[in-house]
């Protein structure tokens, strides 16, 4: 067995043992049932399965982008049929997780941080520490493309500095940088800094070969997109990105500020300016003529990366957006700064080993307390949004508006509106226009037959209609990465509150034991103030 075989091992068994373990807490705290800690991956679990039937959108004959990934739906159409699907983000995840801490051990040996069979504990337990310290085992349990996105961004680094020291670019690199946007549009950045450190190399062919691609890519996705009637952009990212909806030169500088700003004062940011601070300091500690073109083109997409990301990406909603910047930054710094890791672990000694580890631990906590608080999250959405699509699909069985599209849109026969506009273009134009139009979400409702509408109060202030009336309020006790710990259920018609408040009162009968469901019994209909008894 090779010492980069032996270190692989010793660094995947670890997390693989970590991410079985959560696991198991999660399947132990929501009653049997894998449910991940975000809403956001069923929408891509929705959109998975209309993929399969030929279909792109939530609901059948209404085309939209949910999904703020090109590749991945498609991905998880491939399990679209496996009565386990569920369980497929899972499974990918996790893949991806283990390679990207096998490709960490690989390049350690490769770029001899690791000579010795001795150093291979210390070795291994500092790559699972970086590993948490990434939130790379959180990511998993997200369910999106996160991790695939993150073992990516961190094999272009390492594979870039490997070609540069072999003189020879592998199709696989090519294949990586292509992939890098597909995944998220993040990845954009990286991809084309990687594409200008190939050029800049000499390596124009495969430089060529590789934008050719992602030009080709992109422009079939937004010729798909165009021609179902949508925008270029997924309505996830025209939604949540303030980037993407800047309109002019000042309003683009002006959000770049506003980015560059709260990335400062949000210390979930800090590690990104720790990360960058490292590959700059590299280089200028040697003299300019010992720092080889290797290391200047590895920190310029480590940084570049890093740099995109702090004015332009955003951060937190349980520590993933970041990720794939951090891994590879990280990754670039492990390369520009071997000499001194590889002297660090020449004779690695268990008190300098373990500082190191309490150090990385520190400056990850945020995401390590993301990972540890994963299991609890799983249970928020199994109490909140998981309860909400037992009530859609199980007892209402009849068209729904919603503003978090996930589980309710998931495995749900029945139409779903999406109001936050991710799963419906007509919703989405519509409340990006609503102070100039307050009366939009009456009539959008109206026009698609919905008599009943799940949504967060604060999130529509002023826009809730007159003539709706709050007959009920489901509270999850564990709430962590859903806005709000309730949901108001809102009927807009009085047709609408006899079957309404049937179902409700079914349902209320068969809660999951965090979950409570308030239910308001008018004994009258009358238009007025929605929130009022």
């Amino acid at each position: 067995m090779t010492p980069a075989t032996r270190l692989a091992l010793a660094a995947t068994v670890p997390l693989l043992l970590i991410i079985a373990g959560i696991t198991a807490a999660i399947l132990c705290l929501c009653d049997g049932r894998l449910i991940y800690s975000l809403d956001d991956p069923y929408i891509s679990l929705a959109l998975a399965d209309q993929i399969a039937q030929g279909h792109y959108g939530i609901n059948a004959g209404e085309p939209s982008s949910p999904a703020s990934s090109i590749l991945y739906p498609f991905l998880l159409a491939v399990f679209a049929w496996a009565p386990w699907r569920e369980w497929a983000p899972l499974l990918l995840n996790t893949a991806a997780a283990l390679t990207t801490a096998a490709i960490l051990a690989r390049e350690a040996v490769r770029l001899r941080l690791v000579q010795d069979r001795r150093q291979i504990p210390a070795a291994a337990g500092l790559i699972v520490v970086l590993c948490l310290s990434l939130n790379i085992v959180g990511l998993v349990f997200i369910g999106l493309e996160h991790s695939l996105h993150v073992l990516t961004a961190a094999y272009v680094i390492l594979g870039l500095a490997r070609a540069l020291d072999s003189r020879r670019v592998p199709p696989a690199l090519v294949a990586t940088i292509v992939l890098l946007p597909l995944w998220r549009f993040e990845g954009l950045a990286e991809a084309g800094l990687a594409l200008l450190a190939l050029a800049a190399a000499g390596y124009w062919r495969p430089a060529a070969t590789a934008a050719t691609a992602i030009a080709v890519a992109l422009a079939a996705y937004v010729g798909g997109m165009t021609a179902l009637g949508l925008p270029p952009l997924p309505s996830s990212v025209l939604v949540k990105s303030d980037i993407a909806q800047a309109g002019g030169l000042a309003a683009l500088w002006h959000g770049l500020r506003g980015h560059l700003t709260a990335s400062l004062a949000n210390p979930e940011a800090h590690p990104a300016f720790l990360l960058l601070g490292l590959i700059a300091a590299r280089p200028l500690s040697r003299r300019f003529a010992q720092t080889g073109r290797r290391d200047w083109l590895v920190a310029g997409v480590g940084a570049g990366t890093l740099a995109a990301h702090i004015l332009f990406g955003a951060w937190g909603w349980f520590a993933r957006y970041e990720a794939y910047a951090l891994a590879a930054g990280a990754a670039a710094a492990i390369v520009l700064w071997r000499e001194p890791l590889a002297a660090f672990l020449a004779r690695p000694r268990p008190i300098p080993v373990a500082a190191a580890a309490i150090a990385l631990l520190l400056i990850g906590r945020t995401y390590v307390l993301a990972e540890v608080a994963t299991p609890v999250a799983s249970l928020g959405i199994y109490e909140q949004q998981y309860q909400m699509h037992r009530f859609a699909a199980e007892f209402y069985r009849r068209p729904v508006g919603v503003n978090d599209l996930g589980w309710v849109g998931y495995r749900n026969p029945n139409y779903v509106l999406d109001l936050w506009g991710l799963g419906s273009e007509q919703a989405r134009t519509l409340r990006a226009n609503a102070a100039g139009d307050p009366q939009w979400l009456g009539r959008l409702v109206a026009a698609h037959g919905v008599g009943l509408v799940m949504i967060f109060d604060d999130w529509f202030p002023g826009q809730v209609p007159a003539a709706w009336r709050r007959v009920a309020a489901l509270k999850a006790a564990h709430r962590l990465t859903s806005p709000f710990d309730t949901v108001s259920f809102y009927v807009t018609s009085p047709e609408a509150a006899p079957e309404a408040l049937a179902a409700l009162r079914a349902f209320s009968r068969d809660l999951a034991p965090g979950t409570t469901v308030t239910i308001r019994d008018p004994t009258n209909f009358v238009a007025g103030d929605p929130q009022s008894d």
